[in-house]
């Protein structure tokens, strides 16, 4: 049996999950790795940097590349959005958001 106390729980819970993917999907270059992995294709971190310094032209690949590794994608990483393959080295979208990432503009 579910009990109030449980459900107030369960509530916060969900709550602070939908706040730390809003948090995650807040940057825009965070939004622009998201987009890029959409296709449900994986990239290196030097291929998601690509695709952030296309956007932001004030970046160079490099500079793109120190803040996805060291702020970025950690990030999204942990807020359950991208997958990191340590032995391919890549990253994939992680299907336990897809209902909410897949929405449309």
């Amino acid at each position: 049996m579910i009990t109030i106390s449980d459900a107030t729980q369960t509530d916060e819970c969900a709550e602070e999950a939908v706040t730390e993917l809003f948090d995650a999907l807040s940057h825009p270059h965070r939004r622009a790795v998201v987009d890029a992995l959409d296709d449900g294709s994986c990239k290196s971190l030097t291929e998601l940097a690509r695709v952030v310094s296309r956007r932001e032209r004030s970046l160079s690949v490099r500079e793109a590349s120190v803040g996805l590794w060291h702020c970025h994608l950690p990030k999204l990483c942990r807020a359950g959005v991208l997958r990191h393959d340590e032995g391919a080295d890549v990253y994939e979208l992680d299907d336990r958001h897809s209902d909410i990432l897949s929405v449309e503009p």
